[in-house]
C-alpha cells in the first residue's frame, strides 16, 4: 500500500480532522514562522553570495598584478611616450624587460613586468637634485639671512 504525503511530509490519512481554534492558530503561526525564516535566510544567502563573489572575483582594476607582462606599446601608452623611447630605455638598461621566446632563442618582442615599470617610474620621480641647484639655494638662503640682519 502506497501512502501519499503533502508538501510538509504529512500523510493524507494522518492529518487531523476538524477546525478547532488551536489548529487554526497553530497553522497560522507555523506559516508566519516559515515566512520569517525564509526572509531571513534569503537576506543571509544574498550576503554570502556577495562575499563569495568579492573574494573569488578577479583582482580589482585599481590594483594591478605586478607580474603582469606589458608590451612596449602598452608601456608607451601608460607613460605617454612613443614606443621608440621605451625601447631606448630598455636597451640602455634603465628599464628592465625580457624577450620571452621558445626556450632556445629569445623572442622578438620585449615584455616589461608591471612591477619593473612601477620601480622605473618611482626611481625616475626621485631623481637627485644637481649640486649646483643645492649650492644656489644655500647661497640664496645665506644672502637672505644676511639682508635680514643688516640694519
Amino acid at each position: 500500500m502506497r501512502h501519499i504525503a503533502d508538501k510538509h511530509g504529512v500523510r493524507a490519512g494522518m492529518r487531523q480532522k476538524g477546525t478547532g481554534p488551536l489548529l487554526g492558530i497553530e497553522a497560522a503561526l507555523r506559516e508566519l514562522m516559515r515566512d520569517v525564516v525564509r526572509d531571513e535566510l534569503r537576506h543571509l544567502r544574498e550576503e554570502m553570495l556577495e562575499a563569495i563573489r568579492a573574494h573569488d572575483g578577479p583582482p580589482p582594476k585599481n590594483e594591478p598584478n605586478p607580474e603582469e607582462l606589458l608590451t612596449v606599446e602598452q608601456v608607451a601608452q601608460l607613460l605617454k611616450v612613443i614606443p621608440d623611447t621605451v625601447r631606448t630605455w630598455i636597451q640602455s638598461g634603465a628599464l628592465r624587460a625580457s624577450r620571452p621566446g621558445t626556450g632556445t632563442r629569445p623572442g622578438r618582442k620585449y615584455r616589461v613586468r608591471r612591477g619593473d615599470l612601477d620601480a622605473f617610474v618611482a626611481a625616475s620621480q626621485r631623481l637627485p637634485v644637481p649640486q649646483e641647484a643645492v649650492a644656489a639655494a644655500e647661497a640664496a638662503g645665506i644672502s637672505a639671512g644676511v639682508s635680514h640682519c643688516a640694519p
